[in-house]
């Protein structure tokens, strides 16, 4: 997250990771933590609002990667594709 949230609660997120909040502690150090513990709820689209110190409600992105198999596998292929190709040139 580009810009830290600060909360109503006087909590800093730093980022959000599969709608779990991470938050910067006091000595700087950070902690991924449930959406609930901080006050913030999760929403169905995986997005996270919290009341900013502001008074405003934010909505934190959904952040996190997703698995493809279909990828993975295909591009394991082009890999294992290539290296039989470069051998036999060899």
């Amino acid at each position: 997250m580009e810009n830290p949230v600060n909360t109503d609660t006087g909590v800093v997120i730093v980022a959000v990771e599969d709608s779990k909040p991470i938050i910067q502690l006091a000595d700087g150090t950070t902690k991924k933590v449930e959406a609930k513990e901080i006050g913030a709820d999760v929403q169905k689209d995986g997005t996270v609002t919290v009341k900013g110190s502001d008074g405003k409600m934010k909505v934190l992105p959904k952040t996190g990667e997703t698995e493809n198999i279909a990828l993975s596998v295909l591009g394991s292929l082009m890999v294992l594709g290539s290296a039989f190709i470069f051998k036999k040139r060899i």
